[in-house]
């Protein structure tokens, strides 16, 4: 924990984007180091549910993040699992625990991330990526920054 957040701080402190994630109910978002690095201007945490990328199961998951465009994952948070169902595939959560039919612990059959969430936090890093190098762009066709400044108020 202490090296993944020495990481965060690394990257932070030359502008590149990351993301560090763990269960939402973990320790790890009480321990000092952690609350230290989101007490930081523009490191942001989001959770969201893995029923919002249509798993059978609820796994509360937190990134914390930094130079990416994740605040829309907010609305992957499942409202419904109070009443029982899942407010996005309207069955009941499958609970992780236990084994499965086959002898698999059902946690180890939750671990990978839904696909659709990969695509969500690749995409966020490849419009990141593409910044950088239109940034680069404009700052070698136009040194003075008039340029980028039109194509930002034109990019709107």
């Amino acid at each position: 924990m202490r090296f993944s957040v020495q990481v965060c701080l690394l990257c932070y402190l030359l502008n590149i984007p990351f993301a560090l994630e763990n269960p939402a109910t973990s320790r790890i978002w009480l321990c000092p180091p952690v609350l230290a690095l989101l007490r930081k201007k523009g490191i942001r945490h989001v959770d969201v549910d893995f029923c919002a990328f249509g798993k059978p199961w609820r796994k509360r998951t937190g990134f914390v993040y930094f130079g990416l465009q994740l605040d829309h994952l907010q609305s992957h948070v499942c409202q419904g699992s109070k009443r029982g169902f899942c407010a996005f595939t309207e069955q009941p959560h499958i609970p992780l625990m236990g084994v499965s039919s086959n002898g698999q612990f059902m946690t180890k059959i939750a671990e990978p991330y839904p696909h659709q969430l990969c695509r969500v936090l690749a995409r966020a890093f490849l419009d990141w990526h593409t910044q950088v190098i239109a940034d680069n762009f404009w700052k070698r066709l136009m040194p003075d920054g008039t340029a980028k400044q039109t194509a930002g108020s034109n990019a709107g």
